[in-house]
């Protein structure tokens, strides 16, 4: 038998850690970060829901989630398909997000529709 440790690795993995001093009701419950295809991305999750009557889905419990892309040292929303993503050294070059002040951190994603 080797006695070689195998190197750990992270893709197609992440963690998410509760918030402890959330902001406002429509600050996460939880945040962090996954990886996928050397990406980093940060993933945030707001408390359980139940889905609305009327929806197909109606009285089923759902955790609202959202996923943003690491540029540079920030994490941005942006609305582009995976195929106009540069990614350079684990770091993604997203268009249209520019490089300037940190945007917002994301909020309440609100009633999502199922």
């Amino acid at each position: 038998m080797s006695a070689e440790k195998k190197e750990f690795d992270n893709e197609m993995r992440g963690t998410l850690w509760q918030e402890t001093e959330r902001k406002s009701e429509k600050s996460p419950a939880a945040t962090g970060t996954v990886t996928i295809s050397g990406l980093e991305l940060r993933i945030a999750m707001w408390p359980v829901r139940v889905a609305k009557d009327g929806t197909k889905a109606a009285g089923k419990k759902y955790w609202p989630i959202s996923v943003e892309y690491k540029q540079g040292t920030q994490f941005v929303l942006a609305k582009v398909s995976p195929a106009d993503i540069v990614v350079t050294e684990g770091v993604a070059n997203v268009p249209g997000a520019g490089s300037g002040e940190p945007e917002a951190a994301a909020s309440d994603p609100g009633d999502l529709p199922f």
